[in-house]
């Protein structure tokens, strides 16, 4: 069974994945700091299911971009396991797996996700029908200036959140990632070295 967490945005998620079989999912919003929930939502589950966390064959987590501070809390939290258990740890970029969600529409996708300090980080994709691939690099923009500009992409499907854009092709994208993440993860095997593991921050530290 693996415990897949996802804290990137304002929406924290937890799953229990066995094989295809989801055994729980929470998904909370940022009521508290994750910091403040994720241990007990944790205890919860496993109190709740009768399980044990010895259960735990593998960890999945989101690794950003998204909140800096609570992506550290997720991976903290995903690394203590797979230290703790000696189990594998598995980590994605939330942008990747958005625009795989979508991977049905054929041409090309915009993500575009609230990266704080009024600003938006943006990465462009291609999508055969299939399979989603990455345009460009991620890079940061101003969400006022996206909104401006958001004509430019009138060709695209835009995929955003917590932006507040608006347009005929623009979808709001609102769910945690911890399923979608999880086998993403997994179908393409993004195994990570927990003790190299960080999260992904695109403006100076």
């Amino acid at each position: 069974m693996f415990l897949s967490i996802d804290t990137y945005s304002e929406n924290m998620g937890i799953a229990l994945i066995n094989g295809h079989h989801i055994a729980a999912r929470l998904s909370l919003s940022k009521t508290k700091p994750f910091s403040e929930l994720i241990v007990g939502k944790l205890d919860d589950i496993f109190n709740d299911l009768g399980l044990s966390a010895d259960l735990i064959s593998g960890v999945v987590v989101n690794k950003g971009p998204g909140s800096y501070t609570a992506l550290r809390v997720g991976l903290s939290v995903a690394k203590t396991v797979s230290f703790s258990l000696s189990v594998p740890i598995y980590a994605y970029e939330s942008l990747d797996v958005i625009a795989y969600r979508y991977r049905l529409y054929r041409g090309k996708i915009l993500v575009a996700i609230n990266g704080g300090q009024k600003e938006a980080f943006l990465r462009e994709y291609i999508s055969d029908g299939k399979e989603t691939e990455p345009l460009t690099d991620y890079s940061i923009e101003k969400i006022s200036r996206l909104r401006e500009d958001i004509e430019k992409y009138k060709d695209y499907l835009i995929i955003e959140k917590n932006l507040d854009t608006f347009g005929k092709n623009v979808i709001k994208d609102i769910d945690d990632l911890s399923v979608d993440g999880f086998f993403y993860a997994l179908k393409y095997d993004l195994k990570e070295d927990p003790l190299f593991l960080q999260p992904v921050y695109l403006r100076p530290v």
